[in-house]
């Protein structure tokens, strides 16, 4: 508690991110994100709320540059983890001690190291997600279908354009993809980190969209997805 105390005291004032400020390449880190996820904001409300009356090439702009503006977000987050990497296990092995500690857990120095490097992970694939997910929210439309697919026959051996692509679908068209997450499965299964992603987005479509059982058993079956209410299961994807 003393700790704690000390900490209140010593904090610095909070930086305010609601200041109108000019971009400026000697600007923080996170006013440099913060300006980066508003324009993605505004260019998406423009590109969504104008659908119908912008020209296709404006339409494709726009679009393309939110998806790119979203991945150097993204790079500069990861970038800024891999540069800040060892001070972040410091801390969270820190805090994963003090809640060993509260809980009387004994827990030994292996098993905090591959606790800590877990949660490391798990920071960054969150990372990764969110950001996929803020992207497909800003430029997301039904109606920008043919938009998409000029963007990603552009950029078809660009991974990173696939997983925008295909979250955008998942989230706003009707019809599943199943071949687009079957082909974006198979070009990233040897890639742990891709592959994790992938995995999130397709467990995040099925809890939040409803969908018919064989879709969502099919899905689940290409992830190792399990339900659980297994009385809803179809005759052949039961397990005895």
């Amino acid at each position: 508690m003393e700790r704690m105390d000390q900490a209140e005291e010593q904090e610095e004032p909070m930086l305010s991110l609601d200041a109108k400020v000019e971009y400026d390449d000697g600007l923080s880190d996170i006013h440099k994100l913060n300006i980066a996820f508003k324009t993605m904001q505004v260019l998406g409300q423009v590109l969504r709320s104008a659908t119908g009356t912008l020209e296709g090439d404006q339409k494709l702009q726009i679009a393309e540059a939110c998806y790119m503006l979203g991945l150097r977000a993204l790079r500069a987050l990861l970038e800024l983890g891999e540069e800040n990497l060892t001070a972040a296990r410091t801390y969270l092995a820190a805090l994963i001690r003090e809640r060993s500690a509260v809980q009387d857990e004994i827990i030994t120095e292996r098993e905090i190291l591959e606790k800590t490097d877990r949660a490391v992970i798990g920071l960054n694939l969150a990372l990764a997600f969110g950001i996929l997910k803020k992207t497909s929210y800003a430029v997301g439309h039904p109606m920008l279908e043919e938009t998409y697919e000029l963007i990603l026959s552009a950029n078809k051996t660009n991974t990173a354009v696939n997983f925008i692509d295909l979250q955008v679908k998942l989230d706003h068209f009707a019809a599943v993809p199943i071949y687009d997450v079957t082909r974006l499965r198979d070009k990233v299964a040897r890639n742990p980190f891709g592959y994790a992603i992938l995995s999130n987005m397709i467990a995040d479509f099925l809890y939040l969209y409803r969908t018919d059982v064989r879709t969502m058993q099919k899905l689940g079956n290409l992830f190792d997805i399990k339900s659980t209410a297994p009385e809803f299961l179809l005759p052949e994807f039961k397990i005895n």
